[in-house]
Formats: C-alpha cells, sequence, structure tokens
C-alpha cells in the first residue's frame, strides 16, 4: 500500500545518467509533492467548481487548457479553491479564471519577450514568472504549447537540475607547516 502512495519521476539527462528521488503522494488529496508531509493546499476541488462563476464558455476553455497542459507530458493538474496548479516534479504553472477568460501562468529559467505576456514576476535567478490571457481557443496555439514545455521539462521535471555539475565539496588545500 505504501508503494503505492510513491511514484517515481525519472528523467534522462543529455547523457542519459540521473534520476530524482521519489515522489510522495498525499493520502487525502493525491497532490504529488517532493517531499513526504510538505505543505500544499489539500482538498478536493472541481474544475466546474472554479469556473462556476467564471465568463460564458469560460469552462471549455479550461477543459481545453487541461488537455494542452496533459500532453506535455507526465502533469498533474489539481484544481484548487481559487486556480489549477500544474505540476510535473514541481510546480511550474497555473490557471485562473479571468473576467475575459482565462489565465496561465508558468515559470521559466529566462525572460520572454512577446506582446501575449500580460505579467512577469521574478522569483529569484531561477523562477521567471510568465502570465499569458486566454480569450478563445485560439490563443492555445503551439507558441504556447512551446512555452508550456519549456516550463514543464526544464523547471516542472528539473531536468536542467540532472544536467549541473555535481556541487561536490571541493578539496581542501592542506596548509603548509
Amino acid at each position: 500500500m505504501e508503494n503505492e502512495r510513491h511514484l517515481k519521476v525519472a528523467v534522462k539527462a543529455a547523457d542519459g545518467e540521473g534520476s530524482h528521488r521519489p515522489l510522495w503522494t498525499c493520502p487525502k488529496c493525491g497532490a504529488r509533492l517532493v517531499t513526504r508531509n510538505l505543505w500544499h493546499s489539500c482538498g478536493r476541488f472541481k474544475l466546474e467548481d472554479l469556473f462556476a462563476k467564471a465568463s460564458p464558455g469560460a469552462l471549455g476553455l479550461a477543459r481545453k487548457s487541461v488537455a494542452l497542459l496533459e500532453s506535455l507530458g507526465d502533469v498533474q493538474v489539481i484544481p484548487q479553491k481559487t486556480r489549477l496548479v500544474c505540476v510535473a516534479r514541481v510546480r511550474f504553472g497555473g490557471l485562473v479564471p479571468h473576467k475575459d477568460g482565462l489565465r496561465i501562468s508558468f515559470a521559466l529559467r529566462r525572460w520572454l519577450r512577446s506582446r501575449r505576456i500580460v505579467k512577469t514576476e521574478d522569483f529569484g535567478p531561477r523562477w521567471r514568472i510568465h502570465v499569458v490571457g486566454i480569450r478563445s481557443q485560439r490563443d492555445l496555439d503551439a507558441e504556447l504549447k512551446s512555452w508550456l514545455q519549456e516550463s514543464h521539462d526544464t523547471v516542472g521535471v528539473q531536468s536542467d537540475f540532472l544536467r549541473a555539475p555535481s556541487r561536490a565539496a571541493k578539496p581542501r588545500r592542506r596548509q603548509q607547516e
């Protein structure tokens, strides 16, 4: 039973080496987390509840957005009280209802320049948050998918950590006597 709550997400680095520790799955809500009992918004919510007060058509657009997110690979899309979160190994994006549709946010290791980006936030040198407004199905295009795929692969799955050189301690120099 305990093993059923663990899910190993392994990613091959460019040289074919490397994997991450197994993820822990919350037995109450099913969220995958990098460490056991990590704080999270534990609850069972539905997409329909999240979009109950949204503009007409927003729920359908949200469903198409979820399908796009799930097409990126091993993605868990978790409805919460005020948003959806997108998790691979760690959270890499989200989706919130908005008055004219919805907003998709995602993290990258770099800044994007595009008129489609309606907001950006800096969460340190490795987390650049980008927000894109989604008003129609046309906005769920190849460009957005490529940004989300990059976010999934680098931030969500942490594939760039597997490629990073080892941070082993440097040998100390002997003091001359």
